[in-house]
């Protein structure tokens, strides 16, 4: 398969094209469509998903450079969306490592409780003050 060098691409994102990879898992084949706002995966997301939510997280909330960004976002391997917001600090730092699980999982509940606190924005029948 042919993989577009635009950077945009989720292809192009999930992997560099080089062949140091720590032995963690870079799928070149994977086929996401983006979605242009950020938002918390699916319960049923795959772990695919999973990762490029991670890896435009990291990007867009810590500014992490693409290459870091994706070498932290390819640690998820197997969890789905509800793993995502159900696991304990301990298994991200399982996942991910003690610095990195805790940058993770720190924003994954910052980014969760900011968007749990607009849906309710935008559905309370009340003002807000």
């Amino acid at each position: 398969m042919n993989i577009s060098k635009d950077p945009e691409t989720p292809e192009t994102l999930l992997h560099d094209g080089s062949d140091d990879n720590d032995g963690l898992p870079l799928y070149e084949d994977v086929q996401v469509a983006l979605p242009e706002v950020l938002a918390l995966p699916s319960p049923m997301a795959t772990p695919d998903d999973v990762r490029i939510y991670l890896l435009r997280l990291l990007m867009e909330k810590r500014r992490l450079h693409l290459d870091r960004a994706r070498h932290v976002a390819s640690k998820w391997v197997r969890g789905n969306g509800q793993d995502l917001v159900e696991y304990s600090p301990q298994v991200y730092y399982g996942i991910f490592g003690h610095e990195d699980g805790w940058m993770v999982y720190k924003e994954v509940h910052l980014f969760r409780r900011q968007e749990a606190q607009e849906n309710l924005m935008r559905t309370s029948p009340y003002p807000a003050l």
